[in-house]
């Protein structure tokens, strides 16, 4: 459950400058998605199952969702209430329907069965067999008394021991005012044995536990407290078995906890920052924290969820970040960009430098910076507009094949280029015909003609207001290229309005190019009749962001949508 605080008097103006008030410095280099069939809303979290096959998630009309691969998409897999009806619930995302419809949260495989196990607001903790359908419940309540409001999971597959907690009371009340206002402290941590199908109460008086996850060698559970705006540490073994302790507090309200396989901890953390008069601006970030506590990473996914709820969840699978939401109809994967030898990612982060993945052990490391004035003193963990015209902000990424060479755009320093070494890049362009570059975005690369195609946003984007960037229509946006082997960089197209996303399709015969002002996407002939002209491609309910083309040469899309 996402929880954010904000009154009464802030909440109409909420839903409608929601987007107003995004950021345009915290698009993500490379953010795909994962399309729900429509009318699904919800995904708030995720599991893989014990072949790798997913992700599966909860949708908010009560479905369990499949995700069977690109050509398929996401299919039902199972449903948590009996009384669930296709026609009274399917597309319903309200706690009204939810009662009947059931809302499932925590999913988890085990690993010994491949039993689904999910803990449902409404219907308790179930199991479903690996053939999906109507799930069983397990338990319902405790001690007589029904849970209430049940949501996330974790399991330890070697002992066979379900996690899981009881939001509290107030969560079924769907006022998100009212509960982040309430202080709540009736949520509850739980244990459920498989083998002997016994509910043990493991902790009491906290305050929204929303996330939950088993640290790596099991000595201790994180329970992240939406109201309390903490991460709780509950001991499982040793000297303080049994007892709590305040593990990190938040700067905001933590969500859903997942480990990752270093054994660090990524948490979905909503923040509500008011800088105008009463003007709420919603951050969503994902904060990666190691076992000590200490945050030690940072993503920012407000440009792709500016929804009043944010996000929910950020799960790291086969290096990519799985993220989750409580009214987008998408999973968010947050990828990056590989080498020519596979190795990666590679991500670009707001304080100026890429990263690079490593293994699991080591997890990700420096690879390069795009600003020489940056300095680790000033700039490590900055992720404002101020700081990035000093640090540098990369948001494109691209690796040529030929040569190795990783090519950048990066919003203040232009396109520029690292050698497979890494380090200090190297400018390739800053300028066109004299005037520097205003605002640079997104890059694709053709790897056979060595032509590199990126996009300027407009000077408009270096403000940093995002109520006067949206209420612009600005179209000072442009399209370009540039020849690796040449060195010229020639402009293809201007009169954008707010280009942010780039693709080239797969027979290289046009290039898209999203127009996140304009809510559109526009098509650039590189060949054939229409060779030097552009045309409308598709017109998007929502303000299109990154484009990423498929395998199979279909398009993602990052959309935000304004309900």
């Amino acid at each position: 459950m996402g929880i954010i605080l904000i009154t009464k008097a802030m909440f109409l103006i909420l839903q409608i400058l929601i987007f107003l008030n995004a950021s345009p410095y915290l698009v993500h280099c490379a953010f795909s998605r994962l399309q729900l069939p429509l009318q699904a809303f919800g995904p708030d979290s995720s599991a893989f199952d014990t072949k790798g096959v997913g992700p599966y998630t909860g949708v908010g009309d009560g479905r369990v969702m499949k995700y069977q691969g690109p050509n398929v998409g996401f299919t039902e897999f199972a449903i948590t209430s009996p009384n669930r009806t296709k026609q009274i619930c399917n597309g319903t995302n309200d706690p009204i329907s939810q009662i009947s419809c059931g809302r499932p949260y925590g999913l988890g495989f085990y690993n010994k069965t491949g039993d689904l196990y999910i803990t449902d607001a409404y219907y308790g903790l179930l199991v479903v067999k690996p053939s999906g359908g109507l799930a069983t419940p397990l338990v319902t309540s405790f001690e007589g008394t029904p849970f209430s409001f049940l949501d996330s999971l974790d399991i330890d597959q070697e002992e066979g021991v379900i996690y899981f907690i009881d939001s509290g009371a107030i969560f079924r009340t769907g006022n998100r005012v009212l509960i982040a206002l309430s202080g709540d402290t009736t949520g509850r941590l739980f244990k459920y044995d498989i083998a002997t199908k016994q509910v043990t109460l493991l902790l009491n008086k906290l305050s929204g536990p929303a996330g939950i996850a088993l640290s790596k060698d099991k000595s201790f559970l994180l329970v992240s407290e939406a109201i309390g705006k903490r991460i709780r540490r509950f001991w499982l073994k040793g000297a303080k078995a049994n007892s709590s302790d305040v593990f990190a507090n938040i700067d905001g309200n933590p969500d859903n906890i997942k480990r990752t396989v270093s054994g660090d901890f990524w948490v979905a953390v909503v923040t509500v920052k008011t800088k105008v008069l009463i003007i709420p601006t919603i951050i969503s970030t994902g904060q990666r924290i190691n076992q000590s506590g200490k945050l030690v990473e940072t993503r920012d996914f407000t440009a792709q969820y500016m929804s009043f709820n944010g996000i929910t969840e950020v799960q790291e699978y086969n290096d990519k970040l799985y993220i989750g939401s409580l009214d987008q109809n998408f999973i968010g994967p947050d990828s990056a960009a590989f080498d020519p030898k596979g190795d990666g990612p590679y991500a670009c982060v707001g304080d100026g430098r890429v990263i690079k993945y490593q293994d699991p052990n080591v997890g990700f490391t420096e690879f390069a910076i795009t600003s020489p004035n940056r300095t680790k003193k000033r700039c490590d963990g900055t992720n404002d507009p101020i700081s990035q015209l000093v640090c540098g902000r990369p948001y494109g990424l691209g690796f040529y094949d030929k040569t190795g060479d990783l090519y950048i755009t990066d919003a203040y320093y232009g396109l520029v280029m690292a050698k497979p070494s890494g380090g200090l890049v190297t400018p390739v362009a800053t300028s066109f015909e004299g005037a520097p570059f205003a605002f640079l975005d997104s890059l694709d690369i053709d790897q056979e003609m060595g032509i590199i195609y990126f996009v300027d946003s407009g000077a408009i984007f270096r403000t940093g207001n995002g109520l006067l960037i949206a209420l612009s229509g600005d179209t000072t946006g442009r399209l370009f290229k540039y020849d690796i082997a040449t060195k010229q960089v020639t402009l293809l197209l201007n009169k954008l309005s707010g280009p942010a996303g780039i693709a080239l399709n797969k027979d290289k015969s046009y290039l898209l190019v999203s127009e996140t002002i304009a809510k559109k996407i526009r098509r650039f002939w590189l060949i054939g009749a229409k060779a030097n002209s552009s045309d409308v491609f598709a017109n998007i309910d929502g303000n299109p962001d990154n484009i990423k083309r498929t395998e199979l040469g279909d398009f993602w899309v990052a959309v935000a949508v304004l309900n």
